[in-house]
């Protein structure tokens, strides 16, 4: 049996657990950490790009809306682009709008073709000079 004078205690302290929650909450969207709310672009971005870089993709350029990877530039097949698109959702997490991380990849912006690699070069010795090429 309730005591007649705990009685009015019960909503207060209802109220003051249900702000409490609420509180904590939004304190826990809004801190500075990854995982909140005006960061977690930004820090999915590095880690897409990270991820992108390991399978050989790094040439492709990722731009963030929310949670989810737009992949833009030249992929030189439909594997790599398949590779870069795993790598991208898998970036931070299992993927997916259930598991988190990153939801969903866009690769519209990607066209499929010859990727030439602009950073080769060489090197040559000739007599007394060394030439690159």
């Amino acid at each position: 049996m309730i005591a007649p004078e705990d009685e009015p205690r019960r909503p207060i302290a209802l109220w003051v657990g249900l702000i409490g929650a609420a509180v904590s909450a939004v304190a826990g969207m809004g801190g500075l950490h990854d995982a909140s709310v005006w960061r977690l672009p930004a820090a999915l971005e590095t880690r897409v790009e990270q991820a992108l870089l390991s399978v050989g993709q790094g040439g492709l350029e990722v731009e963030m809306d929310g949670q989810r990877a737009r992949l833009r530039g030249l992929a030189a097949d439909e594997r790599a682009l398949a590779t870069a698109q795993r790598a991208a959702l898998t970036a931070a997490g299992a993927g997916g709008a259930w598991a988190g991380g990153v939801t969903s990849v866009d690769t519209s912006g990607v066209a499929i073709g010859r990727v030439d690699a602009p950073f080769t070069w060489g090197v040559r010795r000739e007599a007394r000079s060394v030439v690159l090429y």
